[in-house]
């Protein structure tokens, strides 16, 4: 929120000057012409990180790696505006 902020005190506008954040905030759709993000499987991620504590059927925990892959979830924010 700071950068767009900033961009928009600059008189920047989003498109010609490319922004995107990390994390879908529900913000970010509303501001004008919407923020690209990258948005984390937050859902996803907190399972498995419950799934590595909770011993299940009486193992232990172990130590796994996991990838999640973000979406992108792109706005106008990274699109450039017709000339």
């Amino acid at each position: 929120m700071a950068a767009t902020r900033a961009l928009q005190a600059l008189g920047a506008r989003l498109g010609e000057t490319g922004l995107i954040g990390i994390d879908e905030l529900d913000w970010c759709e509303l501001v004008t012409p919407g923020i690209t993000t990258l948005a984390q499987p937050t859902d996803a991620i907190g399972r498995a990180a419950v799934a590595c504590l909770v011993p299940s059927h009486g193992a232990g925990a172990t130590t796994v790696l996991r990838r999640h892959a973000p979406e992108l979830i792109a706005r106008g924010s990274t699109r450039r505006p017709p000339p």
